[in-house]
Parts: structure tokens; C-alpha cells; sequence
């Protein structure tokens, strides 16, 4: 783990990052997880990039979610970050109900009491 950490002070690419973020998204690897929220800057942003991508694909929603509880949770320094970038949008549209969808359900709802 400490090579990768060392990579990331050097590598100024986002290769190594995005490939890492695909790994995770494959196998929910727990040490990609410790790589990913270690993350630092200028890579942080690379990341936030990458998730945001990885949003708009309904394969690896789920899982781009998840990622991103498991940075959250580790409080990396750059979590401030999070609510400025795009990926907080999608997170947020994703997690949207549809309003015809909305609707019916409350009328179920009013329907069942």
C-alpha cells in the first residue's frame, strides 16, 4: 500500500487512479478502499472526477456509492471538497424519485390508510 501512496505523491496521470477505482468497483476490494481515501491533492480532484463518471453508468451505480460512503467515513482532508464537485449532483439526481412515480405512491399510500 505505501508504493501506491508513494505513486500518488509523484504521478502526476490519472492511470493508476482510475484504474484502481475500476478494481474496487469490480471486486469492492477493502485495501482499495485504504488506497482511494488516502488519496491526496492534486488527486483528490481526479477521483471526485472519476466517481462522477462512474455515476452515470447504472452498472456501477451501487457500487460508485458505496465508494463513496467508505471515503466519507475515512474523513480524508479533502472532504470539504465533496459538495462542490459534480459528483454530488448525480449522487443527488440519481437518488431522485421520478414525479409521476412520487405520485402514485402517495396516492397508494392515502389509498392504504
Amino acid at each position: 500500500m505505501d508504493a501506491c501512496s508513494n505513486f500518488f505523491l509523484t504521478d502526476k496521470g490519472t492511470m493508476l487512479l482510475n484504474s484502481l477505482v475500476d478494481y474496487f468497483l469490480e471486486t469492492s476490494s477493502s485495501q482499495a478502499v485504504d488506497i482511494l481515501s488516502s488519496v491526496r491533492e492534486p488527486h483528490d480532484k481526479y477521483l471526485l472526477d472519476k466517481m462522477n463518471e462512474c455515476m452515470g453508468k447504472q452498472s456501477c451505480r451501487l457500487s460508485t456509492i458505496t465508494l463513496l460512503g467508505h471515503i466519507v467515513r475515512k474523513q480524508p482532508p479533502w472532504i470539504h471538497k465533496i459538495a462542490r464537485f459534480p459528483l454530488l449532483a448525480s449522487l443527488h439526481k440519481c437518488l431522485k424519485v421520478p414525479k409521476i412515480q412520487s405520485q402514485s405512491s402517495v396516492i397508494g399510500l392515502q389509498m392504504g390508510l
